[in-house]
C-alpha cells in the first residue's frame, strides 16, 4: 500500500471513543499505516491494539500557543510525522472519518491512472454511527447507512499528496490549530498557490463522517464554536488569505474518474 495516513485524535470519550475506534478499524482493514501524535491523555492506550499505528512525541499543540486545547498545530504535526513515513503518498485524514472497504483498491487505481504527482482533496458524506465498527459484519453495516451530503465546496476531510508536496506546503503554512475553522481552506489555497496537479477525489474515494456536535470546544475553552479563542486565532490567519485571494472552492477542481 503506497499511502500512509496522518491524523490526530480527540480524547477517547463518548462519542469519540466509538467514532475513532471505528475509523481505526476501517483504516487497518485497508492495510494503511497511521501516524498519530500523543496530544491527548489516553491516546497511547487507545492505539495499543492497532499494529498499524505509530505514535509521535513532541508535536506542538494549541496549548503551546496559549489556548486551552490539546489540538495539534497542523504544520508541525505533518512535519513531525513525515520522517517516519516510508510511502510515497501521504494523506492527512480527520479522526472521525471511516473509509470504505474499497479505499485501498480505488486509491491504487487512482495512482495507476493519474500518477504520484497529484494533490487530491475530498469532501465527506455524513452518517449517523449507532454502534462500534469492530468486525467485518459491523463494517459492512456502516457502509450501507444513509449518507448525507455535507459541504462539497469549502470543507474537506482528506488531503492526499506526495511527501515532496507536503514539505512545500508546510514550509510556509502559519500555525493553524487542527479541528478549528479555516485550516482546510488554507490547504485548498496551497493547492492553488503551488500550481499542483490538483483534483477533487470526493466521488472516487468516498469518505464517511460520523456526525457529532462541537461541544468538545466548549468543554475545552468555555466558548462555543467560532467564538472560542483558538477558532478566532485560525480565522484571523485565514482572513489574511481571504482578503487577498477569496475562498477556494474545490467543487471547481477536476474530478478523479475511475
Amino acid at each position: 500500500m503506497n499511502i500512509s495516513f496522518i491524523t490526530a485524535f480527540r480524547k477517547f470519550k463518548k462519542p469519540f471513543d466509538t467514532i475513532q475506534h471505528s475509523a481505526l478499524y476501517s483504516w487497518r482493514a485497508n492495510g494503511i499505516k497511521v501516524f498519530v501524535p500523543i496530544n491527548e491523555i489516553g491516546v497511547r492506550e487507545a492505539c495499543a491494539a492497532y499494529d498499524n499505528v505509530t505514535l509521535i512525541d513532541g508535536v506542538k499543540r494549541g496549548r503551546e500557543l496559549g489556548f486551552e486545547t490539546q489540538s495539534p498545530i497542523v504544520s508541525d504535526l505533518i512535519a513531525k510525522a513525515l520522517p517516519y513515513i516510508d510511502t510515497t503518498m501521504v494523506a492527512y485524514i480527520n479522526s472521525d472519518i471511516i473509509i470504505t472497504d474499497k479505499f485501498a483498491e480505488d486509491f491504487q487505481r487512482t495512482i495507476d491512472k493519474y500518477g504520484f504527482d497529484i494533490y487530491a482533496v475530498g469532501s465527506r458524506k455524513d452518517i449517523e454511527l449507532k454502534e462500534l465498527v469492530n468486525t467485518p459484519e459491523t463494517y459492512q453495516k456502516v457502509l450501507n447507512l444513509p449518507r448525507a451530503i455535507y459541504d462539497v465546496s469549502t470543507s474537506s476531510d482528506i488531503f492526499i499528496a506526495s511527501k515532496f508536496t507536503w514539505r512545500k506546503i508546510i514550509s510556509e503554512m502559519p500555525e493553524y490549530i487542527l479541528g478549528r475553522w479555516a485550516w482546510d481552506n488554507y490547504l485548498h489555497f496551497m493547492g492553488i498557490k503551488h500550481k499542483t496537479n490538483k483534483f477533487n477525489c470526493t466521488d472516487a474515494l468516498p469518505i464517511l463522517h460520523c456526525k457529532h456536535d462541537f461541544n468538545h470546544i466548549f468543554v475545552q475553552e468555555k466558548s462555543k464554536a467560532k467564538q472560542a479563542p483558538s477558532s478566532k486565532h485560525n480565522l484571523a490567519l485565514w482572513k489574511q488569505v481571504l482578503d487577498a485571494s477569496g475562498t477556494p472552492r474545490i467543487n471547481n477542481w477536476p474530478r478523479i474518474e475511475l
